[in-house]
């Protein structure tokens, strides 16, 4: 099983089509945008560029999250669910002209949860962006109330041509370059994974 953030994590959820969170996550509302956050620029990449400084890959990022985020009439949706953590989860698949262009992934666990987004672009990741939650006790405790969850962390990946080039968390985060990275590969492969249900009429396996 993988771990995502500092949380077991899981979702209780049957398979249908619908959307988990919120589509804010990049450059509207009062979240931050790519590569905007003051005071905490990656320690990795540089500055946003790869291919030996050709292409602006952050402006590609960029514009990508924007033409999707741009999209309200999804031509599918569709779901399956996933046991990557304690109480399970629901991968959502978002295709427009028979493009899959998003998915909506949610992990629960008996202390909170996580809601990953991942942006593609030609097939390969993108952007994702990860928001994590908090109970405010274990879930089967008397005093767990559902309406106490706090967000504790969210954290943005950058990728070029399917490679990870730049994070945006807390600055802790940030200076841990090689936990950072080992991450970042934990997208690409439940990306995979997540491309092998689909492949499997949407069904996973149980490990």
């Amino acid at each position: 099983m993988v771990a995502l953030g500092i949380v077991s994590l899981g979702l209780v959820g049957c398979q249908g089509g619908g959307k988990m969170g919120s589509d804010d996550s990049v450059g509207s509302g009062d979240t931050v945008g790519l590569g905007e956050r003051s005071g905490l620029d990656s320690v990795l990449g540089q500055d946003g560029f790869s291919d030996g400084g050709n292409v602006d890959s952050l402006k590609v990022v960029r514009a990508n999250y924007d033409r999707i985020q741009g999209i309200r009439d999804w031509d599918r949706i569709d779901s399956a669910e996933i046991f990557e953590s304690t109480e399970g989860g629901m991968v959502y698949y978002y295709f427009k002209n028979k493009v899959l262009e998003k998915l909506d992934v949610s992990y629960y666990g008996e202390s909170g949860y996580t809601l990953a987004k991942y942006y593609l672009l030609d097939n390969k990741v993108s952007f994702v962006f990860e928001e994590r939650y908090n109970y405010n006790s274990h879930m089967y405790a008397p005093e767990f109330d559902m309406d106490k969850t706090k967000k504790f962390g969210e954290d943005r990946f950058y990728y070029y041509d399917g490679k990870f080039f730049k994070f945006i968390g807390t600055k802790e985060q940030e200076e841990d370059v090689a936990g950072t990275r080992d991450r970042a590969q934990v997208n690409l492969d439940m990306f995979q994974k997540f491309m092998k249900i689909k492949a499997n009429n949407y069904k996973a396996e149980r490990d």
